[in-house]
C-alpha cells in the first residue's frame, strides 16, 4: 500500500492569526486521508485549512456550476429553501464557520463568480444537506443517488474461517459521477475532544459535516441511502439527515441506555424531522447475536425499522438494503434487490470475497463513487474510490487497519508534546510577499540537526534548503523562489522533535 504523507507540520503552523491547525492529510493509493481533533471548531478549521481549495472545487464546479445550471438564481432560490426550513445545531454551525474561516486562512480565494461574493458556512451547510435538498427542489439537476449494502452474521457467515459467525457489510455508495467529487473523495478520521462524543470515521467528499458512510469507535456503522418515496410539507421545520446520522454515530450513548449501539442511530434519526426520504442500514458486530438493522423514513411516514423478524425476501441471516422502502411502504421492484436476494437465496453462506461479488454483480451501477467493506472480526476496512471514467466496484480497494485509524491520537499526543520543546526561538521571512527572492531567518537555542523545507498550499514538498546540524545562534539562508508559481507556500523548520511552520507569499 503506497503511503505518502502530505502534510505533518500542523500543529504549529505560524502566521498572521497564529491559529493552530489540529489536523493533517495522509495519501494512501491515491486517497486522501484527513485526521482532525480537538472541539468542533478546531475539527471545522483543521477541515477548512487543509481540504478548502477541495470543498471549493466540489462548490463551484458540481453544487452551482452543475446541479444549480450555473444560475445565481437557482442556488440563491436553494439557499433560500435551506435558510427558510432547516434548522441547524449550533455546534455543526460553529463547525461551519470555523471551516471557512480555516479555508480563508490557508489562502484559498472564498469568491464565487456566479454568485458574485464569498461563500460562507450556509453554503457549505448546504453541501451536506444535498441528499435531501436534492428531493425537495426540482428546480435542481436530477442527482444519480443509489446505493445498496448487505449485512451477514451467525450462520450465514459461520463456516468462514475468519468471520466465524461474526459480522460483515458491504456497502456501494452511488452518486452523480462528476469530476469535481471524483477528485475529492476523503476518509476524514474525527477525534472529538467532548466528553460525550467518540472517534469515529467518515467516507465522503471535501467539505461534508454529516455522515454518508461512518464508523464509530465503539463499532457501530451507518449507511445513507435515498428512499423511493419523497413526500414532504413544510409546516414544520427540517433537519439534515447526514447530521441526524452524524449525531447517532459520534455520540457515546445518543439515546442514555448505558450502550452504544444501533439504536443510538435509530433514536437520532426519530428526533428529528427529515424533509427528504432515506434508507439506513445500521450494525454492530456482536459475534452470532448481532442485530443489524435498516431505518426507513421520509416526511409523510416518519420512521419503520426493519431487522430479521421482517426480512423481506432474503433467505439467511442476511440483510439487504437499496433504495426501495419494504416496510415503510409496500415493497415495489427493485432488480437490485432482486439480484442481491436470489444470490443469497441460491446459498445463504457469506464470505467476505462473496459479499463483495454479490454487491457487485448484481448492485454495480456506472455512477458508484464508493464500494466499501468493513470487517469489524478482522479490523479492516476496506474502500475504493471512482474516476470519472471507472466506477468504485471495479476499481481495487484500499485496505485500511482500523485500529491504525483510530488510535491516531498515539501521534497527536506525541507531536504536541515534543512541540513544547523549545528547540528554538524564531522563523520568519522577509520580505514577505516576495519576487522572486526572499531570506528566512531561523534561531536555535543549541545545536541541532536541521532542515528546512517548502510546501505548497496542499503539502507537497516543492524545496529541500537546508539539512544538516547548525549551532545556536541565528542563521539566515536565501531562497530564490524563481521557478515556482506565484501563491501560498509554507516552509517548514525542523529542528530536533520540534518544527515551526511559516506563511510565504510568492508575488508573480
Amino acid at each position: 500500500m503506497k503511503k505518502s504523507l502530505i502534510i505533518l507540520f500542523i500543529l504549529s503552523i505560524t502566521f498572521n492569526l497564529s491559529a493552530q491547525v489540529n489536523g493533517t492529510v495522509e495519501e494512501i493509493d491515491g486517497k486522501k486521508v484527513l485526521t482532525v481533533w480537538g472541539t468542533h471548531y478546531e475539527r471545522g478549521y483543521a477541515h477548512g485549512y487543509l481540504m478548502g481549495a477541495n470543498f471549493k472545487e466540489i462548490f463551484d464546479e458540481y453544487i452551482v456550476d452543475f446541479l444549480c445550471y450555473g444560475s445565481s438564481q437557482t442556488y440563491s432560490g436553494l439557499r433560500s429553501f435551506f435558510m427558510n426550513y432547516y434548522t441547524i445545531e449550533s455546534k455543526y454551525q460553529t463547525e461551519a464557520e470555523a471551516a471557512i474561516q480555516g479555508m480563508i486562512d490557508s489562502g484559498v480565494n472564498p469568491n464565487n463568480t456566479v454568485l458574485g461574493r464569498a461563500i460562507d458556512a450556509t453554503d457549505l451547510l448546504i453541501c451536506t444537506t444535498l441528499p435531501d435538498l436534492s428531493q425537495t427542489r426540482s428546480e435542481m439537476r436530477e442527482m444519480n443517488l443509489g446505493c445498496s449494502s448487505i449485512s451477514s452474521w451467525g450462520n450465514s457467515t459461520l463456516q468462514d474461517p475468519v468471520l466465524a459467525g461474526e459480522l460483515i457489510i458491504t456497502r456501494l455508495m452511488d452518486w452523480s459521477v462528476h469530476s469535481a467529487l471524483c477528485n475529492n473523495h476523503l476518509l476524514i478520521v474525527n477525534i472529538p475532544s467532548e466528553q460525550d462524543e467518540q472517534k469515529w470515521i467518515s467516507l465522503a467528499f471535501a467539505g461534508f459535516l454529516g455522515s454518508l458512510s461512518g464508523i464509530n469507535e465503539s463499532g457501530v456503522a451507518a449507511f445513507m441511502n435515498v428512499g423511493n418515496v419523497t413526500t414532504y410539507q413544510t409546516s414544520s421545520t427540517f433537519y439534515p439527515i447526514l447530521l441526524n446520522v452524524r449525531n447517532g454515530i459520534e455520540a457515546f450513548d445518543y439515546d442514555q441506555d448505558s450502550a452504544n449501539t444501533p439504536n443510538d442511530v435509530v433514536q437520532a434519526v426519530q428526533d428529528r424531522n427529515r424533509s427528504g426520504a432515506s434508507i439506513i442500514h445500521v450494525v454492530k458486530n456482536e459475534g452470532v447475536n448481532s442485530s443489524p438493522l435498516i431505518i426507513e423514513c421520509n416526511n409523510e411516514n416518519g420512521v419503520s425499522v426493519r431487522d430479521m423478524s421482517n426480512n423481506t425476501s432474503v433467505s439467511g441471516e442476511n440483510l439487504v438494503a437499496t433504495n426501495h422502502f419494504r416496510t415503510l411502504y409496500a415493497p415495489t421492484a427493485c432488480y437490485r434487490y432482486s439480484g442481491i436476494a436470489d444470490s443469497l437465496n441460491n446459498s445463504q453462506e457469506v464470505t467476505p470475497d462473496r459479499s463483495w461479488s454479490i454487491l457487485k454483480k448484481a448492485a454495480g451501477i456506472p455512477w458508484n463513487l464508493h464500494a466499501m467493506q468493513y470487517n469489524e472480526p478482522a479490523r479492516i476496512l476496506k474502500w475504493a474510490a471512482s474516476t470519472t471514467t471507472t466506477p468504485a466496484y471495479l476499481q481495487n480497494p484500499t485496505i485500511f487497519n482500523l485500529d491504525t485509524l483510530f488510535n491516531y491520537t498515539t501521534y497527536i499526543e506525541k507531536y504536541n508534546n515534543q512541540n513544547q520543546v523549545a528547540d528554538f526561538a524564531l522563523l520568519k521571512n522577509y520580505p514577505n510577499p516576495f519576487n522572486p527572492t526572499t531570506t528566512i531567518e531561523f534561531s536555535l537555542a543549541k545545536t541541532e540537526y536541521i532542515t528546512l523545507k517548502i510546501y505548497n498550499s496542499i503539502g507537497e514538498e516543492v524545496a529541500a534548503l537546508v539539512s544538516g546540524k547548525f549551532g545556536n545562534g541565528k542563521h539566515k539562508y536565501n531562497w530564490n523562489a524563481g521557478e515556482l508559481a506565484g501563491g501560498l507556500y509554507f516552509c517548514r523548520l525542523q529542528a530536533g522533535v520540534s518544527s515551526k511552520v511559516n506563511k510565504l507569499i510568492l508575488m508573480k
